[in-house]
């Protein structure tokens, strides 16, 4: 190969690599930016651009065939916003399968996010949407709904579902530097399963901690309630948990977060994450009961 078809030969693979490598970065920078976007810091923002959210009225004429199939097999189903159907196998020898059929998914979504958007909570979305408000003191509250869910297995029911998931009942249980309570309640007249764990997260105030029990321990003066005692004076974190029972808000749950460095004894509970939550499955209800308004004065004409 001569001198001047080498020149052509490099000049032809200059070209084409340039190409290439043009095409490559075009491809690979959304998806990179897409990558950061989900691995990163930085959880994806819902973006309330061109939102309008569905009015009971729309709601009710998109899905009145719907609506009147489920009241027609079980008027029940109306309040309860959902029907769990067993469908049995068609071959022999297998499991039957659950079908969850949901009266009110769309609805509930969009409520939920109209009620985020009046009271400026940022939102963000990932299998469902996260809801998040931060108080001045440091606490973090987050409400989590999946306006959609999968039935439970077919040989329970939700209620046995739920119970099986949460199998652990705590009070005033500690581990190492933390202190548990886990328990069943109620929120919004629906089961609920709390979770409180208080800890020692900071290592200066995890070594005056030991140094405190020691002393205890020493002097023949401790015992399971002043342990506890102790364990709380010097507390510096806070995570607190509700989980609701499936229900026709879908599946909803919550998070308060509370973090002080050095500062100990740290105060906190779940009242500001009840009083959150109760606020938005409340403004889902003022949406599902004019809808079922709207229906069942249709239904009767």
């Amino acid at each position: 190969m001569n001198y001047n078809t080498k020149q052509f030969v490099l000049q032809i693979t200059k070209f084409w690599k340039s190409w290439i490598i043009l095409i490559l970065l075009l491809f690979i920078s959304p998806v990179k930016a897409q990558i950061s976007g989900y691995l990163g810091n930085e959880k994806p923002v819902y973006d309330y651009s061109g939102f309008k959210p569905i009015s009971p009225k729309l709601f009710v004429k998109q899905n009145f065939n719907k609506l009147k199939k489920e009241y027609q097999i079980d008027p029940t189903t109306l309040d309860r916003g959902y029907r769990i159907e067993i469908v049995p196998a068609k071959r022999k020898g297998f499991r039957p399968s659950v079908r969850t059929n949901q009266l009110y998914a769309q609805l509930v979504e969009d409520a939920a996010l109209e009620w985020a958007k009046q009271n400026n909570y940022k939102v963000y979305r990932e299998s469902g949407y996260e809801i998040v408000q931060k108080l001045g003191d440091g606490t973090e509250i987050s409400v989590n709904i999946v306006p959609g869910f999968w039935g439970p297995p077919a040989n329970k029911t939700i209620e046995q579902d739920f119970k099986n998931k949460h199998p652990y009942l705590y009070t005033n249980a500690i581990s190492d530097y933390s202190l548990i309570n886990k328990r069943y309640s109620t929120i919004h007249g629906l089961k609920s399963y709390e979770s409180e764990v208080l800890s020692i997260s900071d290592k200066k105030l995890i070594n005056e901690y030991i140094k405190k029990i020691g002393e205890l321990k020493q002097s023949g003066k401790l015992n399971k309630k002043l342990g506890i005692e102790t364990l709380k004076n010097f507390s510096n974190h806070y995570d607190g948990k509700i989980e609701i029972i499936t229900s026709k808000y879908g599946e909803v749950s919550g998070d308060l977060i509370k973090y002080q460095k050095d500062k100990k004894g740290i105060s906190a509970n779940l009242m500001p994450l009840k009083l959150m939550m109760n606020s938005m499955l409340s403004f889902c209800d003022q949406k599902i009961n004019e809808a079922i308004k709207i229906f069942m004065a249709q239904i009767k004409k």
